[in-house]
């Protein structure tokens, strides 16, 4: 290999995150408004397909972990329910409240909370939840360590328009 193969190959770009949308986000409209605004995406349905409404979330945490997703939910308690297996499987979260707004409300905030989601990715060590808020800000990330966890308030930053 020449040298500049090398720093060529040695140069290149991580590659992107993948997201995994919940069963509760929908298997089309919002995965097709994020895809548009460059997301890789895997959508419950394309993982599970006829299985995607007995899958218990236990599993698809684990399995976010075995295919290194990052899991966004529209269920807020998912870290309540389910702290042992975003443990186990050292993957981040990211939930939306106001689970019932739609394809149209969320594909906006997320889009809105990117930079914030893509900062928080970088930034801290999984596994880790994070909210995005109605505004489609990133306020809040809670880190788990083996036997405790630690909740940070981001400091909210002015959008320019």
């Amino acid at each position: 290999m020449t040298k500049s193969k090398k720093l060529l190959k040695n140069s290149q770009q991580p590659k992107p995150p993948v997201f995994f949308l919940d069963r509760q986000l929908g298997a089309y409209k919002l995965p097709s408004i994020l895809r548009a605004a460059g997301f890789a995406i895997v959508t419950h349905l394309e993982r599970y397909g006829s299985q995607r409404d007995t899958e218990p979330d236990s599993k698809i945490a684990l399995e976010c972990g075995k295919q290194k997703n990052i899991l966004i939910t529209a269920d807020p308690d998912f870290e309540h329910t389910y702290g042992a297996e975003i443990i186990e499987s050292k993957i981040a979260v990211f939930y939306l409240t106001n689970n019932n707004d739609g394809a149209e409300l969320w594909g906006a905030r997320i889009l809105s909370a990117r930079n914030d989601m893509l900062r928080e990715l970088g930034r801290r060590r999984k596994p880790f939840v994070a909210h995005i808020t109605t505004e489609g800000i990133v306020n809040q990330v809670k880190l788990y360590y083996k036997k405790k966890t630690k909740t940070i308030n981001v400091a909210k930053r002015i959008r320019k328009p």
